[in-house]
């Protein structure tokens, strides 16, 4: 499926500023979380980026169907990373500033569903990890911080298996 997002020119593509290598990447996988990352190699809008965005995602459920998979709504969402320059500075667009949606079939493939769009700040779990794509860590910082408190409520109320025990003293 990765190869047929590649073949279709889909992805992102970089060239390193010093050595003038190319690099390119389609996704992020593990298991069966996926990261679609597209970036057009040329200036089309806003628009021709959300269509080919549409398109990135429509081959990968197809590609997810013909061998038995298929996408879960409630387990999908999607960013638009765009800027705009106010007030004599670049600052991430909103989505208010930049309205589109993406869909997707539902698990039965009978009817569109459009997928949660994020803002770049909101952060959601993905592999035990909050990422937000403007690079904050609050929500991480919250996530390891209440695993924390969880554990020492554990310690001090000597409730811990002995596994834990042993990770503790240790």
């Amino acid at each position: 499926i990765i190869n047929m997002l590649k073949a279709r020119g889909f992805g992102f593509k970089v060239v390193n500023a010093m050595s003038k290598e190319k690099f390119s990447f389609v996704c992020y996988v593990f298991v069966d979380n996926t990261d679609l990352v597209h970036s057009p190699d040329h200036d089309i809008g806003l628009t021709g980026l959300v269509e080919e965005m549409q398109a990135v995602v429509d081959t990968w459920e197809g590609g997810l169907r013909a061998s038995g998979g298929a996408l879960v709504p409630d387990k999908s969402y999607w960013y638009l990373i765009h800027f705009t320059f106010q007030n004599n500075r670049w600052r991430y667009a909103s989505i208010e500033d930049t309205p589109a949606s993406i869909t997707i079939r539902d698990i039965s493939g009978q009817n569109r569903v459009t997928l949660d769009r994020l803002e770049v700040y909101e952060a959601r779990e993905t592999l035990g990890v909050y990422i937000a794509m403007d690079g904050t860590q609050e929500s991480q910082m919250q996530a390891m911080l209440q695993k924390t408190q969880r554990w020492a409520d554990l310690v001090r109320s000597g409730r811990l298996t002995q596994s834990e025990a042993w990770f503790s003293l240790t």
